[in-house]
C-alpha cells in the first residue's frame, strides 16, 4: 500500500514542486527513495540532493524551501491548521545551500524555527539564504522581500544572539561555543556568489521593483575603508595586507570576504611626510 494512502502515516505537509538531478528522501528509520516532482513529504522526513541537483518544496502554509546541490534537510516538525495553538515548524539544515521563503506560519513570533549548524534561527515573515558547512563555517543572509514586509531573523546559540532586520545583512556563524558576530551588509552580487547554484540564482536576485540595494546602501567597490567601519563604531578601519600582528597600532581584522584583512587603526605615518 502506498504511504500516501496509509491512514497510519503522518499527514502530508508539503510536496516537491521542482526536482532536478538526483534527489532522495527517507522517513525516520526508513530507506532512501527517489523524490520526484509532486512527491509527498511529512514531518520527520529527510531530503537529500546529489551533486548538481536541486529541489523546491512547497509546504501547506505557503512556505517554500529550495535546496541546492549536495544539501541535506530534515523536517523535524511541521504542523499547520491555521491559527491552531499547535502550529509550528522546525527545520534542520545539516549541510549545503538553502533559500527559505516563509509562509503563514512565520506571521507569528517564535513559531518558525530553523537549526543551522550549531545555531538556532527564528524566522518571522522572512526570506533567508543559508550555507551550512560542517567542516567550515555557516552563513545566513536576510534577503529582500518579493512582496510584503522585509521580515527578520533572530540568530542565537549558547553564547549570544544577533538580529537580521535589513536586506542583505549577513552573519558568519561559528561553533555553538563562539559568540554570534555583528552582521555585515553584503552587496547582492556577493550574496549571489556565496549561495548561488542550480535552482537558487533566480531566488537570490533582487526583486525587479525593489531595487538592487537597500536605501542608502553603497556598492562594495566604493565603500573602501568604511565597509567594516560600520561594525566598529568609533574605530578607524583601513585596508591592509600581510600577516596579522599583535603589536599596538597594528591590529588586523579579517572580514567576511575570505582572504581580505582590514587594519583596525592608523598604520605608521609615511616617513616621507
Amino acid at each position: 500500500m502506498d504511504t500516501e494512502d496509509n491512514i497510519d502515516a503522518p499527514p502530508v505537509i508539503g510536496r516537491s514542486t521542482a526536482v532536478s538531478g538526483t534527489v532522495l528522501f527517507a522517513a525516520p528509520g526508513g530507506v532512501e527513495k527517489r523524490l520526484l516532482t509532486g512527491g509527498a513529504l511529512r514531518a520527520g522526513d529527510k531530503v537529500l540532493t546529489g551533486d548538481d541537483a536541486m529541489v523546491s518544496i512547497h509546504f501547506s502554509d505557503g512556505t517554500r524551501v529550495t535546496l541546492g546541490s549536495a544539501s541535506t534537510l530534515i523536517i523535524e516538525q511541521y504542523a499547520f491548521e491555521a491559527d491552531d495553538e499547535e502550529d509550528a515548524a522546525l527545520l534542520s539544515l545539516e549541510m549545503g545551500t538553502f533559500v527559505i521563503e516563509t509562509g503563514d506560519l512565520a506571521l507569528q513570533q517564535d513559531v518558525f524555527q530553523v537549526y543551522a549548524g550549531d545555531s538556532s534561527l527564528a524566522l518571522r515573515c522572512a526570506r533567508m539564504a543559508a550555507r551550512i558547512d560542517p567542516l567550515g563555517y555557516d552563513m545566513v543572509t536576510l534577503l529582500p522581500p518579493v512582496a510584503g514586509p522585509l521580515g527578520e531573523v533572530l540568530a542565537h546559540n549558547k553564547v549570544g544572539m544577533q538580529m537580521l532586520n535589513r536586506a542583505w545583512q549577513t552573519l558568519r556563524l561559528g561553533g555553538g561555543e563562539e559568540d554570534v558576530p555583528a552582521p555585515l551588509t553584503l552587496p547582492s552580487g556577493v550574496v549571489l556568489e556565496t549561495y548561488g547554484g542550480r535552482g537558487l540564482d533566480a531566488l537570490l536576485s533582487p526583486p525587479v521593483d525593489g531595487g538592487d540595494e537597500p536605501d542608502g546602501f553603497e556598492p562594495f567597490e566604493v565603500l573602501q575603508d568604511r565597509f567594516i567601519e560600520r561594525q566598529f563604531t568609533g574605530r578607524q578601519v583601513f585596508p591592509g595586507d600581510g600577516p596579522a600582528k599583535t603589536g599596538d597600532g597594528d591590529e588586523m581584522l579579517e572580514d567576511a570576504f575570505e582572504g581580505t584583512r582590514f587594519r583596525l587603526s592608523h598604520p605608521d605615518p609615511d616617513p616621507s611626510n
